[in-house]
């Protein structure tokens, strides 16, 4: 998913189901930006794709959620 992120526009995507978005929303909340240790992982598994590119978790997090449209909601 953090993969896709890193690709999205910074504007809305499509609409999509409200179902979509609660599963969305949930996913982030297991990834919260202050959780160090899983971004390392995350970032670690990102740079065979992005390389040295600098990768901010908060970048990540706020792509799905103007992609997706996900509001307080769906936080």
């Amino acid at each position: 998913m953090f993969r896709i992120a890193a690709t999205l526009p910074s504007e809305e995507g499509p609409a999509v189901p409200g179902t979509v978005q609660e599963v969305l929303g949930k996913f982030l909340l297991l990834f919260s930006a202050e959780n160090k240790k899983d971004w390392e992982a995350i970032r670690t598994g990102l740079k065979t794709t992005f390389g040295a590119q600098e990768i901010k978790p908060e970048s990540l997090i706020e792509s799905i959620r103007t992609y997706f449209k996900l509001d307080e909601s769906n936080r």
